[in-house]
């Protein structure tokens, strides 16, 4: 028998059919971007053909080969990728599409395949991935051309969506087209750092090391693989402490021949090291005396950019890391710089810089002039509006989404690990939910095994301090939880059997079968409690605990674990917040509260890929924690949505900076600097609507704006229509007098008072918002169904006689009902259907009938909605489409039997939808800082 026969006989031919099927799957791709079920039987037999072209009597399991085409078939982007770029961006010429054929894509290849064959991407989501990085790295600019020159841009992605894949690919594609020099800033922390580098050394380089240079100046990595990829020396390792430290600084290393690597952690002294090395090879502007870098291509790619690198100065102070990293940027005439963040507030808060001092000595601002992209998102992808759910809201045109049933409420915390408390509390026992945190993830290890995904790695996450010498006494008492249930399984006897067998049945199975319902994934199969019970002793043996924080260091080392997985139960705080990656996180066991949106959105590393055991996730947190995610899945929807809207009218990201900046909710988005007694808030009513949602309890209170309110409304005369109750040609001054009048509750942000009568001053000034409509937001409906107590009840409407006009009270639920002194709206939802377009349907109906086309558009481009079935339009809509002249006064009276006990006068309560006004200013106005430290847990 030949040597060719043996290695032929060697192979498995459904490795080799799996590895052949991406390989077909795009070309496919590539001529129309999707597969239908026509294509599926072609490509079947096409990878078939190719694997009998081996061996004609090769054998592999087609059924498998099917299920895999089957399950990336399934695939699609969710959320499209969406663009605002800046007046000098548009104004550059597209490059790509003219020098793509000429260009070697040896780096991108590599990693194309890199992502098919090893990683076992979706082929769409290679495709979108190509895509985007192809935009991104053409409004950048050619490396090689003149325009590529103080480039500023941010990439958004979701927590977890593939933001290192994303990165790793404009690497490849940057070197590719000519970048000489690749900065990565890879978190503000060593083991941060390592594991950037080991993704970049992975994906970018192949981790081939072809040859390893020492000299008295330090060393150089060579490194390349059998693709015959170009040499790039790498100057930093992935191993603990290489970062570029003071001896590379000092080497002989000359930047502009072979391209260079660095994956540099964001600390002072290392970027100072990096800065030193650079100026070494700068030369002197005789004019300017100005050192700089002629002629190579800079890039900068910033891992976490609103984390270390935004800066956070007061007044014109400039922050180390911030200042460094512009110190650098500055000293090349050829560079570009690319920010990468789930939460971008913070970039788009930065200012340009106007003093000239800080110009000379550090160079631009790190703002995104050039571009903000936000990156599109499979629907395999596991965001909040996924696991937490949406409510429907029309104002903002949501639709409702159920929440995944993986989330487990914990209450019997406060005893042991109490919130907020101190640096110096002392735990000497576990919760019970911990315990059971715990047991089920063991259970997820052996079921995920006995899904044939034995490989994989599996983690759960433990963070409820932020305090290190408590996440360390959290550690060992997991450590002999661990231990106890060890010895408990050696017996085949022992009480513990029930308990697991227990949680199996009346958790995993009903929560499998409760989830495959709501998901697509190929992936879930079914286990059976013998197999699960024979694995749980072998697997509870390898599970590690590790204390992930600066006091003990033991970081995630998955890289060697490749054969069979690590099996890890991680505690920390900080470090498991920020930009660190958990490889098969199922459990997360989440204590640490905090309000500011950022803050949230980043612990949440529970969000991501789950694909085949997404129905064994569980998290394990507190109602007010799953309440602010719930409130942050809604806003992101909203930022989202606004995105896409000044996308769609071509809006730059300074404009885009203002509405996030100035949005009347922005202190839930992210925590303000203080000043001592009060800060300076700055608002913008633009396009937003300002609803009234938290009011007092208190009688007197509730009396005084009803009385009010009453002899405002009959001070309007009759109104344009008694049916509607519906007001119109009403001067701004009379809102004004309205809104100034009113009893406002602080917690109410968006209706304070100072700050809507100056915004509306400011309008009417420049000859807008000067023609109001007021509208009484009555029912007519006798009979309405109610939810009390979790059971949906009929209740009889109650009318009210107010200045002669008859109004039907509205019933909003308390949200708060337990709070003796105020009394919050549930979800924060006023206003109802269609009740924001009501003004422009009687007197604007052109305008009307345009925000109904925009958002139904939208809503057919988006979320493949029927049009002909979309019959009003959305808030932002309405909005984006309202005469600059026209507000809109909507007034609700709210029933207070469900909300005060006893006799009481009934509760009012108000919304304005404003016009989006371009060049509309910005008003300011202190808020208490004491409600800011509630608000975001700064005590």
């Amino acid at each position: 028998m030949s040597n060719e026969t043996l290695k032929v006989q060697d192979l498995d031919f459904t490795e080799e059919a799996l590895r052949i099927l991406p390989v077909v799957m795009k070309s496919y791709r590539k001529n129309n971007n999707m597969i239908n079920m026509r294509d599926k039987k072609e490509i079947l037999l096409k990878v078939n053909h190719m694997v009998k072209a081996i061996d004609k009597h090769a054998d592999y399991d087609q059924e498998l080969l099917e299920k895999r085409l089957e399950y990336d078939m399934s695939i699609f982007i969710d959320d499209k990728e969406r663009v605002i770029q800046g007046k000098s961006s548009k104004k550059k010429k597209p490059w790509l599409n003219e020098e793509i054929s000429n260009i070697k894509w040896h780096f991108w290849e590599r990693y194309e395949t890199y992502l098919e064959q090893v990683k076992k991407m979706p082929s769409l989501v290679i495709s979108s991935l190509d895509s985007s990085t192809n935009r991104v790295l053409d409004m950048m600019g050619n490396p090689k051309g003149e325009d590529f020159k103080d480039v500023f841009g941010v990439v958004s992605g979701k927590v977890q969506v593939g933001k290192t894949t994303h990165y790793t690919g404009l690497v490849c594609k940057s070197v590719d087209a000519g970048a000489k020099l690749v900065i990565v800033l890879g978190g503000h922390d060593e083991g941060l750092r390592t594991q950037t580098q080991k993704r970049i050394d992975e994906g970018f380089l192949g981790e081939y090391v072809l040859e390893e240079q020492y000299s008295d100046q330090g060393s150089i990595c060579v490194l390349g693989d059998t693709y015959n990829l170009p040499t790039v020396h790498s100057l930093t390792g992935k191993e603990y402490q290489e970062d570029f430290n003071r001896i590379l600084s000092d080497t002989n290393i000359k930047v502009g021949g072979d391209t260079i690597l660095l994956v540099v952690k964001k600390n002072d002294s290392i970027l100072k090291n990096v800065l030193s090395w650079l100026k070494r090879n700068a030369k002197t502007d005789s004019e300017t005396g100005q050192l700089y870098i002629d002629d190579v291509p800079a890039v900068i790619l910033d891992d976490e950019c609103d984390f270390y690198t935004a800066n956070t100065g007061k007044n014109n102070e400039v922050k180390a890391i911030n200042g460094n990293v512009r110190k650098i940027m500055k000293l090349f005439r050829k560079n570009a710089y690319i920010g990468y963040t789930a939460t971008p507030y913070a970039n788009v808060f930065a200012k340009k810089e106007t003093d000239e001092q800080n110009l000379e000595e550090f160079g631009l601002s790190l703002f995104p002039k050039d571009f903000i992209v936000n990156m599109p998102t499979p629907t395999n992808y596991y965001g909040p509006s996924k696991i937490f759910g949406l409510e429907s809201d029309d104002e903002l045109g949501l639709e409702h989404k159920d929440s995944l049933p993986i989330i487990r409420r914990v209450t019997d915390t406060e005893d042991i690990i109490p919130s907020p408390h101190k640096i110096n509390l002392e735990i000497n026992e576990l919760p019970n939910s911990l315990r059971e945190a715990i047991q089920m993830f063991i259970l997820v290890c052996c079921v995920r095994k006995a899904r044939k995904q034995e490989k994989s790695h599996n983690s759960m996450l433990v963070h409820v301090s932020r305090f290190k010498d408590v996440q360390c006494d959290v550690a060992d008492l997991i450590d002999d939880e661990l231990r106890n249930i060890k010895n408990a399984l050696k017996d085949q006897d022992d009480p513990i059997y029930e308990i697991f067998k227990e949680l199996y049945f009346s958790d995993i199975v009903n929560t499998t079968k409760e989830t495959v319902e709501m998901v697509r994934d190929k992936k879930i199969t079914g286990t059976s409690w013998y197999d699960v019970k024979e694995m749980l002793l072998e697997e509870v043996q390898i599970i590690e605990v590790r204390t992930v924080n600066s006091k003990r260091r033991e970081y995630l080392n998955y890289d060697d674990y490749s054969e069979n997985g690590l099996n890890v139960i991680a505690v920390g705080g900080d470090l498991l917040s920020r930009g660190l990656t958990l490889e098969g996180l199922s459990i997360s066991y989440l204590l640490r509260g905090t309000s500011a949106g950022d803050t949230l959105v980043q612990m949440g590393r529970f969000f991501g890929y789950k694909d085949g055991f997404i129905d064994l996730c569980r998290l394990y947190t507190t109602e007010d924690l799953v309440n602010a995610y719930i409130h942050m899945a809604k806003i992101e929807e909203e930022m989202k949505q606004e995105f896409a809207i000044m996308n769609a009218r071509g809006k730059t990201p300074q404009e885009y900076g203002l509405k996030v900046r100035t949005h009347p909710e922005g202190l839930h988005v992210t925590s303000p600097n203080k000043k001592r007694n009060s800060t300076e808030l700055t608002v913008n009513f633009s396009g937003k609507l300002a609803a009234h949602t938290f009011m007092y309890k208190n009688k007197e209170i509730i009396a005084n704006n009803y009385m009010m309110f009453e002899k405002w409304i009959d001070s309007l005369g009759a109104p344009d229509s008694k049916r509607t109750l519906q007001w119109g040609g009403i001067s701004a001054d009379k809102v004004v007098e309205l809104i100034m009048s009113f009893i406002n509750h602080p917690y109410s942000v968006n209706t304070h008072p100072e700050a809507l009568s100056s915004y509306i001053e400011q309008q009417v000034n420049l000859g807008r918002l000067t023609n109001w409509t007021v509208q009484i937001m009555s029912s007519s409906q006798k009979k309405i169904k109610i939810k009390l107590g979790g059971e949906g009840v009929t209740k009889y409407r109650v009318f009210h006689n107010i200045a002669g006009h008859k109004v039907g009270m509205v019933i909003r639920k308390d949200a708060s009902p337990t709070n003796p002194t105020y009394f919050q709206i549930e979800k924060a939802h006023l206003i109802s259907k269609r009740h924001e377009s009501m003004d422009m349907e009687v007197y604007y109906p052109e305008h009307y009938t345009q925000a109904l086309n925009e958002y139904r558009e939208h809503m057919r481009e988006n979320k493949n909605s029927d049009p002909t079935k979309i019959y009003y339009p959305a808030g932002p809509f309405v909005r984006y489409n309202r005469p600059d002249k026209a507000g809109f006064l909507m007034i609700y009276i709210i029933d207070p039997a469900y909300v005060v006990p006893g006799e009481c006068k009934p509760i009012v309560s108000y919304a304005i939808s404003f016009p989006e006004t371009e060049t509309a200013e910005s008003v300011k106005y202190l808020a208490n800082d004491t409600y800011l430290a509630n608000l975001y847990d700064e005590k």
